[in-house]
C-alpha cells in the first residue's frame, strides 16, 4: 500500500474513512498504526470504525492509549467515544437486567464529572442532552445555568435543542431562558418571533403567568412592534387576569395597525412618509392584514369610530380586552364599527347591546335588539325588544310617572304603545 500512495497521501486517505464500518479500512488502519503508532488522529479514526462495527473491546483498547494523547482535542474526543460505548452497552441491556441500575448510576457520575469541566459549548450541549436522557436532569440544569452566565455565540438551533432538553426535565424557568437565548441568536424576524413566543408559552404551560409577562416586558426589544407578538401578549395578559396590561398591548397593536391608512393619507396629500413609519410597517407586515379596530381621538363634533377594515378575530380581541378592563366606551366603539361594517353579523349586534347595557345606554341596546329581531332572531329577540322599549319609554322625562302607574295597574304587564309599538310594526 505504501507503494501506491505517498506517505502523507496515505494518512489522508486513511483519515477519510466514512462513518460506516469498513473491514478493509479497519485492516489498513491497524497495519499502518503498527508501523506508526504515534498517529493519534488515525488511532481515533480506527476506534470510531470499531465502535461502528460494534467491536467495543478492541475499540476500548485503542481509546485507552489515547487517554494520554498529546493533543487535548483527541483526548476529549476519545473520552466521549468511550462514553458512547458505555451508552450503547446500556441500551443493549434488557430493562430488568441486574446490572442496569448500577450502569445507569455509573454513567450519571461520568456525565457529572465531564460536565463539571470547561468544555466546548457544542460538546457540552450534546453531553447535557444525553445526561437528561439518563435521568440526570440536575446535572443538565447545572450545565446550562453555567452556559447562560456568559452565553457563547451558538446558532439558534443549538439553543433550541438545549431548551427542549431542559423542558423535558421539568425545568420550565430555565427552558424559557434558553428559548429566549435562541430568539436572540435567530437570523430572521420570523424565527426570532417564534422562539420568543416559545419562551413565553413554556412559562404559561406551567401557569407562571406573571413571570411570563415580566420576561416579555424585560426582553421585548425590537419585537415591541411585532403585531403577532403583541397579539399573543394581549391574550396572555388576559389569561393572567391582568386586563390593564392587556389593554396596554392592545392599544399599541391598534396604533401599529393604523399605519397603512396613515401612510396612504400622507401620500395622497403629497407629503413624504417618515422613514421610521415605513420601517415600522415593514417589521409589522406579517400580521397587518389582520388589522384590529382602533379608537380615534374623541371630539365634540364627531362620534368616535373604529376606522380599520373588519377582522372578526382581532375585533373580538379588542372588545374582550376593553370589557375586561372596564373600558366600556371603547368596547362600544369597536362593536359599533363591527356592526357598521358587517350589519348582518348578529353576534356583533349582541356584543354591542351587551356593552350598551353595561354602559347605561338603553336606547343603543334597544336598537341592536330590534335589528336582531328583524333579522330573524325569533320570539326571544322580540321579547327583548318589547321589554327594552318599555324601559326606554319609562326613562323618558315626559309621561314617566303616568306610564309607571299604568304598568302598576296592569300588574307589571306593560306594553308601551309608543316606541315598542313602532319598532314591532317596523319588524
Amino acid at each position: 500500500m505504501g507503494l501506491l500512495f505517498p506517505f502523507r497521501g496515505l494518512e489522508a486517505e486513511l483519515g477519510r474513512a466514512g462513518p460506516r464500518p469498513d473491514a478493509l479500512q479497519i485492516a489498513y488502519l491497524e497495519a499502518w498504526l503498527t508501523v506508526r503508532p504515534d498517529r493519534e488522529q488515525l488511532r481515533y479514526r480506527l476506534a470510531q470504525q470499531l465502535v461502528a462495527a460494534e467491536d467495543y473491546e478492541r475499540a476500548r483498547g485503542h481509546l485507552s492509549r489515547l487517554s494520554e494523547a498529546s493533543d487535548r482535542g483527541v483526548r476529549d474526543r476519545a473520552e466521549l467515544l468511550d462514553l458512547d460505548i458505555a451508552l450503547r452497552e446500556l441500551q443493549a441491556l434488557s430493562p430488568g437486567h441486574p446490572d442496569r441500575d448500577l450502569r445507569v448510576q455509573a454513567l450519571r457520575d461520568r456525565f457529572r464529572a465531564l460536565l463539571a469541566r470547561e468544555l466546548p459549548p457544542d460538546i457540552g450541549i450534546g453531553l447535557a442532552q444525553r445526561a437528561a436522557e439518563l435521568g440526570a436532569g440536575v446535572v443538565t440544569a447545572e450545565w446550562y445555568e453555567r452556559l447562560l452566565r456568559n452565553p457563547p455565540a451558538l446558532p439558534a438551533a443549538a439553543w433550541e435543542v438545549a431548551a427542549r432538553t431542559t423542558l423535558g426535565t421539568g425545568e420550565y424557568r430555565l427552558a424559557a431562558r434558553l428559548w429566549l437565548q435562541a430568539s436572540k441568536s435567530a437570523r430572521s424576524a420570523a424565527e426570532q418571533r417564534r422562539l420568543f413566543i416559545e419562551a413565553l408559552r413554556t412559562l404559561q404551560s406551567a401557569s407562571l403567568f406573571d413571570e411570563a409577562l415580566a420576561l416579555a416586558e424585560a426582553h421585548l426589544g425590537a419585537l415591541a412592534t411585532d403585531t403577532a407578538v403583541l397579539e399573543y401578549l394581549t391574550r396572555l395578559a388576559l389569561a393572567a387576569g391582568r386586563p390593564d396590561i392587556a389593554q396596554r398591548y392592545a392599544i399599541l397593536l391598534l396604533r401599529i395597525a393604523l399605519l397603512p391608512q396613515a401612510i396612504d393619507r400622507l401620500q395622497q396629500a403629497g407629503y413624504a412618509v417618515p422613514p421610521a413609519w415605513r420601517a415600522l410597517l415593514d417589521r409589522s407586515a406579517p400580521r397587518l392584514e389582520r388589522a384590529q379596530a382602533t379608537v380615534a381621538p374623541a371630539s365634540e363634533a364627531h362620534e368616535r369610530t373604529a376606522r380599520l377594515p373588519f377582522d372578526d378575530n382581532l375585533y373580538a380581541l379588542s372588545y374582550e380586552v376593553f370589557i375586561a378592563n372596564g373600558n366600556l366606551s371603547d368596547a362600544i366603539v369597536v362593536a359599533r364599527s363591527a356592526v357598521r361594517q358587517v350589519p348582518g353579523h348578529l353576534g356583533w349586534r349582541r356584543k354591542l347591546a351587551q356593552a350598551a347595557d353595561w354602559a347605561g345606554q338603553p336606547q343603543l341596546a334597544l336598537e341592536q335588539w330590534h335589528a336582531i329581531a328583524r333579522a330573524g332572531g325569533g320570539s326571544a329577540a322580540w321579547a327583548e325588544v318589547r321589554r327594552r322599549a318599555s324601559a326606554v319609554a319609562r326613562d323618558r322625562p315626559v309621561g314617566r310617572s303616568a306610564r309607571g302607574r299604568a304598568c302598576a295597574r296592569a300588574g307589571g304587564r306593560c306594553h308601551v304603545a309608543g316606541a315598542g309599538a313602532r319598532l314591532r310594526g317596523a319588524g
